[in-house]
């Protein structure tokens, strides 16, 4: 099996755009009428425009990025397609406690279940790819070695 790479720029925007106060935190869908979740984020600064798949909304007017997860946007990166599975896969082998009491092995749970702020999804995104937590699920390029 492969690993996906992670493309640091592709995920230090992700990050940066978590963190940007610019999106406001939906669950359920990559986008809804309150805004997104924290893949939605991603495919939102990940995807060309053009490139994103859309759902409208009849009621309020507007189009959406259409699906609950990465893989509903074809042209997602391949890595962002696999995140939440391979998040869990790692948090399964190697456990840990947010905040007193969130146990989780979804990142969609963390924004969906658990209501984490984007910032606090941010955190834990950047400790498992500074702790290479992803090992052997992804690589992370263009990282400086040290």
């Amino acid at each position: 099996m492969s690993k996906k790479v992670i493309n640091k720029k592709q995920f230090e925007k992700w990050i940066h755009a978590l963190r940007s106060g610019e999106y406001k935190q939906d669950t359920s869908c990559l986008e809804g009428g309150l805004g997104f979740c924290c893949l939605g984020v991603a495919c939102k600064v990940l995807i060309p425009e053009k490139k994103q798949t859309l759902r409208a909304s009849y009621i309020e007017g507007k189009s959406y990025l259409a699906g609950s997860m990465p893989e509903d946007q074809a042209s997602a990166p391949a890595w962002l397609k696999k995140i939440d599975k391979n998040f869990s896969e790692v948090m399964r082998k190697n456990p840990f406690t947010l905040n007193d009491s969130i146990q989780t092995s979804y990142l969609t749970a963390l924004n969906d279940r658990y209501r984490l702020s984007f910032d606090e999804i941010a955190d834990v995104l950047e400790l498992m790819v500074i702790h290479n937590a992803f090992g052997k699920h992804f690589k992370l390029t263009g990282a400086k070695r040290g």
